[in-house]
């Protein structure tokens, strides 16, 4: 595992030096481009973030997101998920989290495709005025003016793949140009993480939140879900006193089929569960659902700023001169 990830360290700083010293094209969208990135697997909080960014941008100007849609059919291809008024494609022809963001940012163009340069000149050609690359930070065919990059407070460095979840290395936040921690429970641990942080990086770092919007009655409950930190949902789910009887965890971004959440539903109701909650990311996959053994709702939450509030409106502020 060891020899592995020695390998995997060595390809990935490979193909950092061929685009650092200019072995391999990079294309400039005559758009600003900003890139939200991180250096793990998933998990970080990077689909929250953007909505969050794309919504306050997208109040002065025309903003196109473009997405990946990993695991979607589209991701081979290139796809409009919203032209602004909502998503065009279903999550499964799309992926759940560009279907996510159209669906919570009228007026913000979305765009799925794996090439984001394609993307990016389509972008271009439907009269987007600045872009954000979501989970753009590997993506380097595409320049950015501004390297945004997500880390999870509790476990902010670690071994690389395949011994740990890192896909990239820590000083590739050299380059940031803002470094938003996310999870935290208190100033005192953001200030810990932020003396790592300066080890690698000047840039300013802002620590966030996910805030609950939904508000449920506390008691048993099952809950499930597809995401890339899975532990941080369910403890969210403890936080508004939801009792877990029943807990299920699937592989990132995959849907749950009706059969599979009715055998789950039939053993979180003999467990005294009275409802099953899920995210919203996997609310969007699930099938219509009939004749249903619990109550089945989804946890909405949203982005928010709770330390170095001035930083990020500094940082912020300035892209209106890009």
């Amino acid at each position: 595992m060891i020899v592995a990830s020695k390998f995997f360290e060595l390809g990935i700083r490979a193909r950092h030096y061929s685009y650092d010293y200019g072995w391999r094209k990079v294309y400039k969208s005559p758009l600003p481009t900003i890139s939200v990135g991180n250096i793990a697997c998933g998990g970080s909080g990077k689909t929250p973030f953007t909505i969050m960014l794309a919504r306050q941008l997208g109040a002065t100007r025309k903003v196109a997101i473009l997405s990946r849609g990993y695991r979607s059919r589209a991701e081979k291809s290139l796809a409009i998920m919203s032209n602004g008024e909502g998503p065009l494609l279903t999550p499964e022809e799309g992926g759940d989290e560009p279907y996510l963001m159209a669906q919570n940012l009228p007026g913000v163009i979305v765009l799925v495709g794996r090439d984001r340069i394609k993307s990016a000149k389509l972008a271009e050609s439907l009269g987007a005025e600045l872009l954000i690359l979501d989970d753009g930070m590997q993506h380097r065919r595409l320049h950015r003016d501004e390297e945004v990059v997500i880390l999870d407070g509790t476990n902010p460095f670690g071994p690389l793949l395949p011994r740990g979840k890192f896909r990239d290395l820590p000083e590739r936040l050299q380059g940031a140009t803002l470094i938003v921690v996310n999870r935290l429970e208190n100033s005192e641990q953001f200030a810990r993480v932020k003396q790592q942080i300066a080890t690698w990086s000047r840039a300013p770092v802002v620590r966030c939140r996910l805030k609950m919007l939904s508000i449920f009655e506390s008691g048993p409950v099952a809950a499930f879900c597809a995401l890339g930190n899975p532990e941080s949902f369910f403890l969210e789910i403890e936080k508004m006193g939801g009792e877990l009887r029943l807990k299920k965890t699937l592989p990132d971004h995959r849907g749950i089929s009706s059969s599979k959440l009715q055998t789950f539903a039939e053993k979180a109701k003999a467990l005294g569960a009275e409802k099953i909650l899920c995210s919203e990311k996997d609310w969007v996959k699930l099938e219509k659902l009939t004749g249903f053994q619990l109550p089945l709702d989804y946890l909405k939450c949203e982005m928010e700023i709770t330390s170095g509030i001035e930083e990020y409106h500094a940082w912020s502020g300035q892209i209106g001169e890009l």
